[in-house]
C-alpha cells in the first residue's frame, strides 16, 4: 500500500511532542500561536522545492531549517492475523520520528538511505494515522577564532555533504529537508528477506541474508547467470545459514567502457517454505572487477583486475536536492559522461541513491566515492561513533557495485585557503586553535572501517594530500581558483602524480539563466564577457588535460576534472551548465579527452618546435598517418603528415615535427589521426593554438553569500 495523501506543518516553536501531536488529538486552531496549520501537498520532495520559488538560493530558505515540521497522513486497514506489517521510506533528510496511532515506531538519521520500520505492534482496524517529524538543523557550533572563516571552521553536526558549503559551492542557506520519494505500508504473512548483500569476490558470488522471521525450516536457493541467461551457478540450502557462496568458473571481469567490457552476472535468489512455496524473492547484479593504487612518493597509479589505468575523470554532483533526480535524469547525465570521454566518477562529498550505481555498473565507470566527511566535524567520542556507523552502512549498501573502485575518506580535511584571492596554503589549525586533527581524529576511524568491511578495496585517506602514502592525490587551480596572479600555463614543467581537483567556474547559457533573475543580475555587470569567460574557462581545462595526458605514467596515473554539470542554477565549475546545455568548456572534452587522442605538444624554447603525441589508454593498438594543418581565415598555411603508430595503453611521442607558423588567436590547427586506409581514429583542433589567455580579469572575486556564487569583479576598460 501506496501512503500519498499527506498533510505537513511547521512546529515553530517545537512543542508538537509535548502536545502529543502525534495522538491526533490536538485541534491546531487552539494553537494557532504555536504552530503553522496543517496543509496538503501533492508529492513528497524536499520542502523547500515544496514552497519555495527559489529553492537554491535566498535568506527566505533558512526558515526550513529553524523548527522542526511534522508529516501526517490516514489509511484504513482491517491487519491479518500473523502477518508483520512495516513501513518503508525511501529517503528522509535529515533526522526523523515516527509514530502509528500515538506509539512510537522507530528514529531515522540519515539522507539518501531508505529504511524500513515494523508497526505490526501499532496498527488497529478501521482508520490508522501516521506522524513523522522531521528536522534537519542549523549547525551553530565554530571553532573559537575561526568566525571569519565560518564555513571552514563550522562544526558540521550532520553527515550530510548536501547543505551548506557556502563557499560558492552550497549557498550558505541551503538545508534539504523533508520526506522523498514513495512511503509504503509491506505485509508479509510468511517469511521474507530483510537484508541481502550480494557481492563478486575472487571467483566467487557470495550472499548475506538476514530474514524477516528466524528460526524456520525455509530453505534459500541462489541462481547466479551471465548475461545471456546462461545458468553458471545453483545452490541451495537452509534460510538460517549465516550465507551462501557460489563458485563461478573462469568469470569474466567487469572493466571499463573505453577498455573492454561492463560485463554483469544476474544472482537471483529465492526463499521457499518446506512445501515449496515461494516466500519472497530479490534479484541483482554483481560483477567480478577489483581497483588497486599503487603508491610511492614519486607516483601514484591504478590497476583494474590487475592491469595498469590511466583515469580520465570527472566530479559528480547533479543536484543539492539529490534524492529527487529520476533515474531517467541519472542516465543522461551518464550518458554525457562517457561521450565527453571519461571512464571514472568522483562522487564528489556526498552520496547518490542506489540508481547512479547500478547505471555506472550498466555503463562502465569507475566510481571515486567520496564520504559526507568534509572540512570540519565535531570530533566528541560520541559524534564519531554516530559519524562512523553511519558511513559503515554507506560501505555495507555499496560495496556489491563492481563500479567502486575507491574510497575517498576525507576531502581536504586539513589543508585550506586562507584566502581564495591570495593562494596561501595553509592548515586549518594555522586558522583556527584546535588541538587535534580532522585526518587524525576521524580519518583512522575511516580507514579501519574501510579494511574490516570491505577489504582488498581501494581508499584515498584524505584527499589533497600528495605526499600522504594512503592518499597520494593532488588538486590543483592555478589559473583559476587560486589567485588572479596565477595562470594556468604556470602547471608547465610541474608533475602530479594523480590529480583530483581542476578547473575553472564559468557562467553557463545567457537565456537559460535569465531565468534565475537575481543570479543573472549579479552577472550583469560582466554581461560584455561572458563568451571571454567561457572560452577561458575551455582554454584552462584543453591545457591541463592535454599536461596530464602526455605525462601519462611520467609519472600521472590520471585526472579528475571539477565538475561536470552545474549542481544549481548559478554560475560554478561545471561543463555543463543546469540546464544540461554544454559551455564551450564540452569542446575541450571532445577534442583532448577521448580514449585515443592526438595532440599538439607548446613549442620547445630553444627550437621553436612542436611535437605530435598520441595517447592511447585504450586495450588496441593503432597505426597510421597523423595529419596536421594550420589555418587563416579557413584557408591552410601549413600542412603536413607524418606515419605514426601507439601501442595498446601506450604514449607516442613525435619530436620537433612541427615548425608552427605566427599564430594568432584566430589561428586554428587542425589534427587528425587516421589508419592507413582512411578510417578516422582520432581529430583535435586548438583555437589559437599556443597562444594562451591571460586570467580572466576580476577573477576570482568575492562570494554572493545570497546566492552562493562566486562573483567576478568587473574591471574598467584601460582605454575608457
Amino acid at each position: 500500500m501506496i501512503l500519498d495523501k499527506w498533510d505537513v506543518f511547521q512546529d515553530v516553536h517545537d512543542l508538537g511532542e509535548q502536545l502529543k501531536i502525534y495522538q491526533g488529538k490536538v485541534r491546531q486552531n487552539d494553537y494557532s500561536h504555536l504552530m503553522s496549520p496543517w496543509r496538503r501537498i501533492d508529492r513528497l520532495t524536499y520542502l523547500q522545492k515544496l514552497f519555495s520559488d527559489t529553492p537554491y538560493h535566498g535568506r527566505d530558505l533558512r526558515q526550513f531549517n529553524a523548527a522542526p515540521w511534522w508529516y501526517r497522513t490516514f489509511f484504513s486497514l482491517e491487519p491479518v492475523p500473523g502477518a508483520r506489517y512495516r513501513l518503508h521510506f525511501e529517503a528522509v533528510d535529515y533526522y526523523c520520528t515516527v509514530w502509528v496511532n500515538g506509539v512510537e515506531c522507530g528514529r531515522h538519521e540519515g539522507y539518501q538511505e531508505g529504511f524500513a520500520l515494523d508497526v505490526t505492534h501499532a496498527l488497529q482496524s478501521g482508520s490508522n494515522l501516521v506522524c513523522v517529524k522531521v528536522w534537519s538543523p542549523w549547525d551553530t557550533e565554530i571553532e573559537p577564532g575561526g568566525a571569519d572563516k565560518r564555513f571552514f571552521s563550522v562544526k558540521r553536526g550532520m553527515v550530510k555533504g548536501t547543505y551548506e558549503h557556502a563557499d560558492g559551492f552550497i549557498q550558505r542557506d541551503v538545508n534539504p529537508v523533508g520526506i522523498v520519494g514513495t512511503v509504503t505500508l509491506e505485509s508479509r504473512r510468511e517469511n521474507w528477506l530483510e537484508h541481502v548483500r550480494v557481492k563478486a569476490e575472487g571467483d566467487r558470488v557470495c550472499a548475506q541474508v538476514t530474514l524477516g522471521v528466524q528460526g524456520r525450516e525455509d530453505i534459500l536457493e541462489m541462481q547466479v547467470r551471465d548475461r545471456d541467461g546462461r545458468l553458471c551457478a545453483r545452490l541451495e540450502q537452509r534460510a538460517d545459514a549465516a550465507g551462501l557462496a557460489c563458485v563461478i568458473d573462469h568469470p569474466k571481469l567487469w572493466t571499463t567502457w573505453d577498455r573492454g567490457e561492463a560485463f554483469l552476472y544476474t544472482v537471483s535468489l529465492r526463499l521457499r517454505s518446506a512445501d515449496g512455496t515461494v516466500l519472497d524473492t530479490r534479484r541483482t547484479r554483481v560483477g567480478f572487477s577489483r581497483l588497486r593504487l599503487e603508491r610511492t612518493p614519486d607516483r601514484t597509479e591504478a590497476f583494474l583486475n590487475g592491469e595498469r589505468i590511466f583515469l580520465r575523470g570527472t566530479s559528480y554532483f547533479p543536484d543539492v536536492y539529490v534524492c529527487d533526480l529520476p533515474p531517467e535524469r541519472l542516465r543522461r547525465d551518464l550518458l554525457l559522461v562517457r561521450q565527453a570521454g571519461f571512464n571514472a566518477v568522483r562522487v564528489h562529498v556526498h552520496v547518490e541513491k542506489d540508481a547512479f550505481y547500478d547505471l555506472c555498473d550498466e555503463l562502465g565507470l569507475l566510481v571515486f566515492q567520496d564520504t559526507d566527511f568534509s572540512w570540519n566535524h565535531p570530533t566528541s567520542p560520541d559524534w564519531i561513533r554516530r559519524g562512523i556507523s553511519l558511513f559503515e552502512k554507506v560501505v555495507q549498501r555499496l560495496q556489491s557495485h563492481p563500479c567502486l573502485g575507491c574510497w575517498i575518506l576525507l576531502n581536504e580535511p586539513d589543508k585550506w585557503k586562507t584566502s581564495v584571492v591570495t593562494n596561501a596554503g595553509c592548515s586549518l589549525s594555522e586558522i583556527i586553535a584546535r588541538p587535534d586533527s580532522i585526518s587524525r581524529a576521524i580519518g583512522e576511524r575511516l580507514v579501519q572501517a574501510v579494511k574490516r568491511l570491505d577489504p582488498g578495496r581501494a581508499y584515498i585517506r584524505a584527499s589533497y594530500n600528495e605526499d600522504d602514502p594512503e592518499s597520494g592525490d593532488s588538486h590543483n587551480y592555478l589559473g583559476s581558483l587560486r589567485g588572479q596572479d596565477t595562470h594556468y600555463t604556470q602547471i608547465a614543467g610541474t608533475t602530479e602524480k594523480l590529480n583530483t581537483e581542476f578547473g575553472m567556474d564559468a557562467p553557463g547559457c545567457p537565456q537559460a539563466l535569465s531565468t534565475e533573475k537575481a543570479v543573472f543580475d549579479a552577472l550583469r555587470p560582466v554581461a560584455a564577457r561572458w563568451e571571454e569567460i567561457q572560452f577561458y574557462q575551455y582554454k584552462l581545462l584543453k591545457y591541463y588535460i592535454e599536461h596530464y595526458r602526455r605525462q601519462k605514467h611520467r609519472p600521472c596515473g590520471g585526472y579528475f576534472q571539477f565538475m561536470f554539470i552545474d549542481l544549481c542554477p548559478q554560475s560554478f565549475y561545471g561543463v555543463l551548465d543546469y540546464w544540461c546545455i554544454p559551455k564551450p568548456g564540452w569542446r575541450a572534452l571532445e577534442e583532448s579527452n577521448q580514449p585515443l587522442a592526438v595532440m599538439a605538444a607548446p613549442p620547445l624554447p630553444d627550437s621553436g618546435k612542436c611535437a605530435l603525441v598520441i595517447a592511447n589508454d585504450t586495450k588496441m593498438p593503432y597505426s597510421g598517418i597523423v595529419r596536421w594543418s594550420f589555418l587563416e581565415n579557413g584557408e591552410p598555411v601549413c600542412c603536413g603528415g607524418q606515419t605514426a603508430a601507439v601501442e595498446a595503453d601506450g604514449l607516442t611521442v613525435l619530436q620537433d615535427v612541427i615548425t608552427p607558423p605566427v599564430c594568432t588567436r584566430q589561428t586554428r590547427l587542425c589534427l587528425t589521426f587516421s589508419s592507413e586506409e582512411g578510417t578516422l581514429l582520432a581529430q583535435n583542433s586548438y583555437a589559437g593554438p599556443f597562444v594562451e589567455l591571460p586570467h580572466i580579469p576580476g577573477h576570482p572575486a568575492e562570494i554572493d553569500s545570497e546566492l552562493g556564487e562566486r562573483l567576478f569583479r568587473q574591471v574598467a576598460d584601460p582605454m575608457g
